[in-house]
């Protein structure tokens, strides 16, 4: 273990040689050699950084939460103690931007309902963790009905392509599969066409639409990247759950998803299993939150512009509903960014280095808002650079 930790933690240094080959004049003869400032990365200072992330007054850094803030603050302190300046909104360290939440409270259950020949039911109880999720983005509330399977949840004409086709699923759970029924390795141009459908977002929308009251998604992680719902119960479940659903149904579920890929022709069926799924949540639809961004300028007139961005996202999961704390997703690559910079700010570089941490786990593509600031300062992004569980 303590190996492969130090095998991590020589990501930054190794990162600093990239940087050095990233543009010919990234840095000035006159500044200290690279080796001398890849000799500055300190493994331990890294690991201090981890276990300060990970500390329950950040409470699982979920962006829009005062944890996440907090985590912000206190990145943005080493920034300006190494005068690091800032490059957020209006001259802080910070780009806010709207950010709605769910916090993800204990009581959450999953329950199947398994009758007897006599008449009576017997619940089988699934464990957090080990067999479920709460759903990071479900509403709060309870569901007892019966699950019907439909394959990827996709719903798409122009493919020719419906797995709802046929069925009625209004007030039932519907059971989806993760991702679509082609991969990208297969025909790249077919897979665009497809794309839209693979996104939790929209599964989860097409379920409600169809009138179901609630999704048993086949992802067994912890995951805020999904729509929130009114009244609409999502729970993540692993193979124990699966296993329990296809069982009986005459049909083996590895077997059903090689035919759905083979044919591209849906093979949902109700499955006569009834399952009750709870969620407790608190929904905060005005979430803020924010990213941290800093820079060092370039010290030649005719190359400051050109920029090179190191990013991490400093987000997790917060509660979900035991605390989170996201050791390595992502407070490592959080702190190893942070060493870079430390160091870097010891050193003289011709072109501009910006820093970046944003939040990923619920709004992946902040990192295009930070370039997009970037550019608006007329800088040429040459390079950026990404450090995510590293």
């Amino acid at each position: 273990m303590v190996k492969k930790l130090y095998r991590t933690l020589i990501y930054p240094a190794l990162l600093l040689v990239a940087l050095s080959i990233a543009g010919s004049s990234l840095f000035p003869q006159q500044s200290p050699p690279l080796a001398q400032a890849m000799h500055k990365i300190s493994s331990h200072q890294i690991m201090q950084w981890v276990e300060t992330l990970c500390c329950e007054e950040f409470a699982g850094r979920l962006g829009g939460t005062k944890g996440y803030d907090l985590s912000a603050q206190w990145v943005a302190g080493q920034l300006k103690q190494w005068n690091i300046q800032p490059a957020g909104d209006n001259d802080t360290y910070f780009q806010e931007f709207a950010n709605p939440y769910t916090d993800v409270l204990p009581g959450s259950e999953v329950i199947l309902h398994i009758p007897t020949k006599r008449g009576a039911v017997i619940k089988k109880h699934y464990q957090y963790q080990t067999d479920y999720f709460p759903g990071a983005t479900s509403a709060s509330g309870s569901v007892t009905a019966e699950v019907v399977y439909v394959g990827y949840g996709i719903t798409a004409p122009e493919l020719g392509f419906d797995e709802y086709k046929g069925l009625n699923v209004k007030g039932k759970l519907v059971m989806v599969e993760r991702e679509v029924p082609v991969s990208p390795n297969d025909d790249p141009h077919v897979f665009d066409k497809w794309l839209p459908y693979s996104f939790h977002q929209y599964k989860v929308k097409n379920a409600e639409k169809h009138g179901a009251a609630g999704m048993i998604y086949n992802y067994h992680i912890a995951n805020p990247n999904c729509a929130y719902l009114d009244n609409f119960q999502l729970t993540y479940v692993g193979q124990s759950v699966i296993n329990d659903i296809f069982s009986g149904t005459g049909r083996s579920h590895s077997d059903t998803i090689e035919r759905i890929k083979k044919t591209l022709r849906p093979r949902s069926f109700k499955t006569n299993k009834q399952m009750t799924v709870t969620n407790v949540t608190r929904h905060h639809a005005d979430g803020k939150t924010s990213n941290v961004m800093g820079f060092l300028e370039g010290a030649d007139p005719a190359l400051k512009n050109e920029t090179i961005i190191l990013g991490a996202h400093l987000d997790h999961m917060g509660n979900s509903h035991e605390l989170m704390p996201g050791a390595n997703d992502n407070a490592v690559g959080t702190a190893g960014v942070l060493e870079i910079a430390r160091v870097l700010a010891t050193c003289c570089t011709e072109s501009t280095i910006r820093f970046l941490w944003c939040n990923e786990e619920h709004w992946p593509w902040t990192s295009k808002t930070a370039a997009q600031n970037a550019k608006s300062r007329g800088d040429d992004i040459v390079a950026v650079f990404n450090l995510d569980g590293i």
